[in-house]
């Protein structure tokens, strides 16, 4: 899961540049300004697509979504309570 999510975000405009050796998992997506708010959206579906899990707006906080570490254990924590 966290290498599908990590080449999901690779895939971003903005991180074309960067391999997947160069990036790091617990690196401030938000804060630094790599992701935008249109880059969000499109995780958030690609999250919603993939994973089949709803994402809530009031679930969509810095604690969830700043960093690939972050994500990758939202999502593990959506997919388990959902069983």
């Amino acid at each position: 899961m966290k290498e599908e999510l990590r080449k999901y975000i690779l895939s971003i405009k903005h991180f074309q540049n960067i391999s997947e050796d160069e990036f790091i998992d617990d690196k401030d997506l938000i804060s630094s300004g790599e992701i935008t708010s249109m880059d969000m959206l499109g995780l958030i579906k690609f999250i919603e697509d993939n994973y089949h899990v709803e994402v809530l707006v009031s679930e969509v906080t810095p604690n969830n979504f700043s960093s690939l570490d972050q994500i990758t254990q939202y999502v593990e924590n959506k997919i388990a309570n959902k069983c």
